[in-house]
């Protein structure tokens, strides 16, 4: 193959040209990206720990119409639960004293 890419240049003596091929350095992967989010060690702050949420993006992520800064979505889940619960229990509470004024 590198004969026909270098013809005659390439020869027995030169290796046929293997050193003037391209090389690739160092670890060009995205993966090493997703463990450092994962590890929580992410130095573009892309990622809002975790694997929950995560966005990559060149620019401004307004561009996008994303946050710029990112929260943990379980961060208000205690709160969104105790609210639930309040409404849960004032639903019921007005369907018992519906029932119970219909009685008279």
């Amino acid at each position: 193959m590198l004969k026909a890419w270098y013809g005659d240049a390439a020869t027995k003596e030169n290796d046929y040209c293997f050193d003037l091929l391209p090389r690739v350095t160092g670890d060009h992967s995205h993966f090493g990206y997703w463990l450092d989010m994962q590890d929580g060690n992410d130095p573009t702050h892309t990622s809002v720990g975790g694997l929950h949420a995560a966005f990559i993006v060149r620019g401004d992520p307004k561009q996008y119409n994303l946050p710029p800064n990112p929260e943990v979505p379980t961060t208000y889940l205690k709160t969104g639960w105790t609210s639930s619960a309040i409404a849960a229990e004032i639903l019921l509470a007005g369907s018992f004293f519906a029932f119970l004024g219909s009685r008279r």
